[in-house]
């Protein structure tokens, strides 16, 4: 019994007759072949898979919060221009509500 081209993220709980699996798993570049799958191997390689996906996850993270730092420092200056802030004081604004 065999598998071939799984669509999956992560592999799913493999019935015991499997003797060998051939899918393209995210975390690796090329298909990978299997032999002797066991239920161990197949948590092992789903933890590789779950571990590389927060790393990547984490990666797109500090990226957005990269270029929005940039028009967050951006906003910041338009928002607290020196002549806008002492526009909003002569109207009679608090600094502490501003």
């Amino acid at each position: 019994m065999g598998c071939e081209k799984n669509p999956l993220e992560t592999l799913p709980q493999l019935p015991l007759q499997l003797s060998h699996i051939t899918c393209e798993l995210p975390v690796y570049n090329e298909p990978l072949e299997l032999s002797h799958m066991t239920p161990e191997r197949v948590q092992r390689i789903n933890q590789e898979i779950l571990v590389w996906m927060e790393m990547l996850a984490q990666h797109s993270r500090d990226r957005c919060e990269l270029r929005c730092s940039i028009y967050k420092e951006e906003i910041m200056m338009k928002v607290w221009h020196p002549s806008r802030v002492e526009r909003l004081l002569e109207m009679g604004y608090d600094v502490e509500d501003m």
